[in-house]
């Protein structure tokens, strides 16, 4: 636990902050018996496996093995130092962490963001101050607003090492300016990254300057020059203006991507709020997990004549896996959605949103246009194109819908293009082969494997009731699985000496990644209701001891083989047996 925020802080903040209400802020959750399931938001699954559960405060990923309390849920998700992750869970429940207490999480990226929070404030006052007169004049001969302007900290680089100088007054160091990609060397020298350009900061989800990008005024090249991957910055991982959109993203339930930094601007100004900017780079997996949290639609709205609408053709699988709805804002050519909302106002452009076709429809046209559908080799292209998305539509319905379109597209009988969906699933099936989501294997007591007994002790001891007598060092020692048996030993100590407060005081104890694992998937199963735990509990620990002895006679035996081979006496071997084989018999006695 860290010195520098208080234990009773810590737990003050957890104890207000409901893991239910928190992870359905990102992600939509579906209640499941006393538990609640999801999409896991740490990978690719098409079944839940995703299990929160609200009377333990843990969650649990059955599929990746993710899993924890609300504290690693948000470092898991925001990609967060603990530390930070508490005080952005301190914010949003209202406990006041004291400044004396909160001491230095992580000197190098506390620094960094400090570096890039500088700079951002020095480009914006630039904007504003004699350096920034041309850039201002550019940025409002587009009809950018002061308003906007100031809202997103639009901001401006000058040219002469400006930033370098006034970082030093401040005592950042030229080191640290070429960590956070500000600054690079030269020939000459360590020099200013971002020199005469308009410069848009790059927030991360929580509002954090984490990146730039800086646009050049004339035609000069690169147009766009962005902060170079660094610890804080991820281009694949981050979305413009989301910090500020996501609200209204998830209110909606649909997000519109655009491509550039002035569409986001042009299209956010005008009063269409549920907007993101790609910033010119291609989809990724995380692009598409990070809007998954808000919306279940998304719009993509890229130039007229952009090679954003082809990429969106080539990410087409990954918004499908994930079960997004995607739709296409058609924009003319010549256009790019600045242009367009500049030229034809905003109400056409939320036309175009109405109008917005199916990203699997247009794809479908596409291939039609690129294939002689006349013919049957042109038809059988585009069936063995479009045929892998469509089997990836989660929605019956709208794959049956799909369906027909092909059929009517290509004047090919319905019943074929089903025939040939099947084909493709079952050739699927024997290359890929699922792993099922063990819903019937995690019936809560079963005997099926060695460890069984143990996983369900645990399981049933995960609550504030006291411990057991039956539960001592005896019973801990016949554990065999080494995690269920650390897990065991921690809860009996906590529960023995007055320090048990429910599953999450043991988390804290759970400094080894597969210890935590092991619990969260322990404390994610849910115990059904009217279970007679007095009774599941002794029948885990005749598991448990039966087990033990089974095994310890095994050993013995082959240990007296091994004797008798060697022609020694095994006079005391044959004894232990006996008297193992005797407690044996006594404790299936005491089971019937």
């Amino acid at each position: 636990m860290p010195s520098h925020i208080p234990e009773e802080i810590i737990n003050e903040i957890q104890s207000r902050c409901d893991i239910v209400e928190i992870i359905g802020r990102y992600i939509p959750l579906r209640k499941a018996g006393n538990n609640f399931k999801a999409l896991c938001p740490f990978h690719n699954e098409r079944t839940p496996s995703f299990v929160v559960s609200p009377s333990k405060q843990i969650y649990h990923c059955f599929g990746c093995a993710s899993g924890g309390n609300v504290f690693g849920f948000v470092m898991n998700h925001e990609h967060l130092e603990f530390v930070d992750a508490v005080k952005l869970l301190a914010d949003k429940c209202g406990v006041v962490i004291p400044e004396k207490d909160s001491g230095k999480s992580d000197g190098f990226t506390k620094d960094l963001w400090e570096v890039n929070r500088f700079a951002s404030e020095f480009f914006h006052k630039q904007l504003y101050g004699l350096p920034g007169k041309q850039a201002l004049a550019y940025i409002r001969k587009r009809s950018i607003s002061d308003e906007t302007i100031k809202k997103f900290m639009v901001g401006y680089a000058p040219g002469g090492g400006d930033l370098i100088k006034e970082a030093a007054k401040k005592n950042f160091s030229a080191e640290i300016l070429l960590k956070a990609g500000l600054a690079v060397k030269t020939d000459r020298g360590v020099n200013d990254m971002f020199r005469n350009r308009l410069i848009f900061p790059i927030h991360n989800t929580i509002s954090k300057v984490a990146g730039f990008s800086g646009r050049v005024l004339d035609d000069g090249l690169p147009k766009y020059l962005n902060t170079p991957e660094t610890n804080l910055f991820h281009k694949g991982k981050i979305l413009y203006g989301l910090n500020v959109s996501k609200g209204d993203i998830a209110k909606a339930g649909r997000a519109i991507i655009c491509e550039g930094y002035f569409d986001f601007l042009r299209i956010y100004q005008e009063g269409v709020h549920e907007v993101v900017a790609s910033q010119g780079t291609a989809f990724t997996t995380d692009h598409v997990h990070l809007l998954r949290r808000y919306a279940s639609t998304i719009f993509i709205s890229f130039d007229g004549d952009s090679a954003g609408s082809q990429a969106s053709m080539r990410g087409l699988e990954m918004f499908l896996n994930e079960g997004i709805q995607v739709k296409i804002i058609e924009i003319s050519k010549g256009y790019d959605p600045d242009t367009f909302i500049h030229a034809k106002g905003v109400a056409e452009f939320r036309k175009l949103i109405g109008g917005a076709q199916d990203i699997l429809d247009t794809k479908l046209a596409c291939l039609c246009k690129e294939n002689n559908i006349a013919t049957t080799d042109g038809k059988i292209k585009v069936i063995a194109d479009i045929l892998p998305d469509a089997v990836k539509i989660k929605n019956e319905v709208k794959k049956g819908q799909f369906i027909k379109n092909i059929a009517f597209r290509l004047s090919v009988p319905e019943e074929s293009i089903w025939l040939e969906l099947k084909r493709i699933v079952k050739n699927s099936q024997q290359h890929h082969k699922q792993p099922q989501s063990g819903a019937a294997e995690r019936k809560f007591y079963t005997k099926v494997g060695d460890a069984a007994g143990e996983r369900h002790l645990i399981q049933l001891l995960l609550d504030n009731d006291p411990l057991p007598d039956c539960i001592d060092a005896v019973v801990i020692d016949q554990m065999k699985h080494p995690l269920f048996k650390k897990i065991l030993e921690l809860i009996v100590d906590l529960k023995k000496n007055g320090r048990w407060n429910g599953p999450n005081s043991l988390i804290a104890l759970l400094n080894e990644k597969e210890l935590l694992t092991a619990f969260s998937s322990l404390a994610a199963e849910e115990i059904p209701h009217g279970l007679d735990k007095t009774k599941v509990i002794g029948d885990c620990i005749y598991d448990i001891q039966k087990r033990d002895k089974e095994n310890r006679i095994k050993g013995l035996i082959v240990k007296m083989e091994e004797s008798e081979k060697q022609k020694q006496d095994v006079s005391g071997l044959m004894q232990e047996i006996h008297n193992l084989q005797k407690e044996l018999t006594q404790l299936n006695k005491l089971k019937i």
